[in-house]
């Protein structure tokens, strides 16, 4: 007996999962409102690109500890890199982009910060560290022996 209640069961089951893929999979989807024989350049949704969009370089990790362990660097960025400086002229040697122009590694130029700032977290304090003007410096890694 209850091998037939447990049959009868499945196969309502079955029937109720077998309804409702064929809804989902049955129904056409709703399609975008879109042209697709016209080339055009195709804005994402508000939402998304209000994501994309975010300034993400405004974000502060405490990740690069100084030896002493009692301050940080923090990068200052200027949000993503220039078309202009991102089409400036390189060459390739090794797999490494070069400056041919300014001989210099091409990523000092597009993937070097505005500045930096130290933050002592236990007074809780920062320090703007002061560089010259119009200048591009590379990211800080502290030195293990403690030389500052």
């Amino acid at each position: 007996m209850d091998r037939v209640r447990h049959a009868r069961r499945r196969s309502a089951t079955l029937l109720l999962l077998s309804g409702l893929l064929w809804l989902l999979v049955g129904t056409p989807a709703q399609a975008q409102d879109l042209i697709l024989s016209k080339q055009a350049y195709v804005l994402p949704p508000k939402v998304i690109a209000d994501a994309i969009l975010a300034p993400r370089h405004e974000n502060i990790s405490l990740t690069n500890l100084s030896p002493d362990g009692k301050k940080f660097v923090i990068t200052k960025s200027e949000g993503m890199v220039a078309l202009e400086r991102m089409a400036h002229s390189h060459v390739y040697l090794a797999e490494m982009a070069f400056d041919p122009v300014a001989c210099r590694a091409r990523d000092l130029w597009v993937r070097s910060a505005a500045g930096f700032d130290l933050y002592y977290y236990a007074d809780k304090r920062t320090v703007p560290v002061q560089i010259p003007a119009k200048a591009r410096v590379s990211n800080p890694v502290w030195s293990p022996d403690g030389a500052k």
